[in-house]
């Protein structure tokens, strides 16, 4: 289970239009805020341009790396200066990261192996309300939070689940409407581009404009519930 969210940085214009000193402005002075965190979404960052051998297969074994600049962020002037005010900040589980700079300024991540939503939303909140005590983040009173990729817009709340389901996976069509019905987006495991394998697939929220965050954690949970009940009657 993996839930997310996106933030810019109050100031500072998206990624596509940032100089190299405005990124690494971003960086620093996260760098000092993400020290304060406390609690359980405590834990240290890691610019890309000083990570170490071991640091970054510990994020690659977890699944927690993110991935390099691909031909869309490329397109959209994304990934100049790359890495310089790139990094990584975590807690000592990794049920809880930062990513910097990757697209959008800032993308806090909480994660639940044991499919436990309420830890997870709960710790999300926690960090997010830590941040935005000693960060102000861009939001508008029409579109929500401003984020780097137009789909994000709103709660920019991500909630994504990761499912088998064998016996729709096989039909592409009856899951893909089963979906679409309940206001959830099937991905490949690798990413939205990528094909179902084995028929292990992520679910997540196909909405977060003009739906708050509680809404869309419960929409998604149901959807998921809904799915399991026709993997097992299908």
């Amino acid at each position: 289970m993996h839930l997310s969210c996106s933030r810019s940085v109050q100031g500072y214009p998206l990624n596509s239009l940032l100089t190299k000193d405005q990124c690494s402005g971003i960086e620093s002075r996260l760098f000092t805020m993400l020290g304060r965190l406390q609690g359980q979404v405590a834990g240290e960052y890691y610019p890309f341009a000083m990570m170490t051998d071991e640091i970054r297969k510990r994020l690659e074994d977890e699944n927690a790396l993110p991935g390099e600049c691909n031909r869309f962020l490329l397109a959209a002037n994304a990934c100049r200066d790359w890495p310089t005010g790139r990094g990584v900040f975590f807690n000592k589980d990794l049920s809880f990261l930062v990513w910097l700079n990757k697209a959008d300024h800032v993308r806090i991540i909480s994660r639940e192996d044991d499919g436990d939503m309420p830890s997870a939303y709960g710790r999300l909140v926690d960090g997010l309300q830590q941040l935005e005590e000693k960060v102000s983040f861009s939001k508008s009173s029409r579109l929500g939070f401003v984020t780097f990729s137009p789909t994000d817009l709103g709660s920019a709340l991500r909630v994504s689940v990761r499912l088998r389901l064998p016996r729709l996976a096989i039909e592409p069509t009856k899951l893909n409407a089963a979906a679409k019905k309940l206001q959830l987006r099937i991905r490949g495991t690798e990413g939205e581009q990528h094909i179902i394998r084995a028929g292990v697939l992520d679910v997540c929220n196909r909405r977060t404009l003009g739906i708050n965050e509680i809404d869309t954690v419960r929409e998604v949970v149901d959807g998921v519930n809904e799915l399991i009940k026709m993997e097992k009657f299908s």
